[in-house]
């Protein structure tokens, strides 16, 4: 491995985590939105991948801090963005639509945990 068990048993870490690849897919999106629809299918995977690798990484992780569960709740609408491997056109999402659940996604992983 990579990254020690202890890493990944980081609720920060995991977090940071899914902020930032949020962050990359949010622009892989845009990058494959060209007049509103998609113009770029292997950017429109990309995004997708990384949504659901973080759907993946979020369900594996067991923690009481519940910006994970809200993190969860959030990647599973990021989720529904890029849910069908051939997307529509129109597609589900416009990128500023996408961009700014990116933004609340980052804003809950900057905020204080509750004690």
């Amino acid at each position: 491995d990579l990254l020690p068990a202890e890493k990944w048993a980081s609720d920060d870490f995991v977090l940071g985590l899914v902020a930032d690849t949020a962050n990359v897919a949010a622009q892989e999106y845009r990058n494959a939105l060209v007049g509103g629809s998609i113009d770029s299918l292997i950017e429109y995977h990309d995004a997708r991948g990384f949504i659901f690798r973080l759907s993946d990484i979020l369900a594996a992780h067991q923690s009481t801090d519940p910006r994970l569960a809200q993190a969860a709740a959030m990647v599973t609408e990021l989720r529904v963005f890029v849910e069908p491997l051939n997307p529509p056109n129109p597609p589900r999402a416009t990128d500023v639509e996408f961009e700014a659940k990116v933004a609340q996604l980052r804003a809950l992983v900057e905020a204080t945990p509750a004690q």
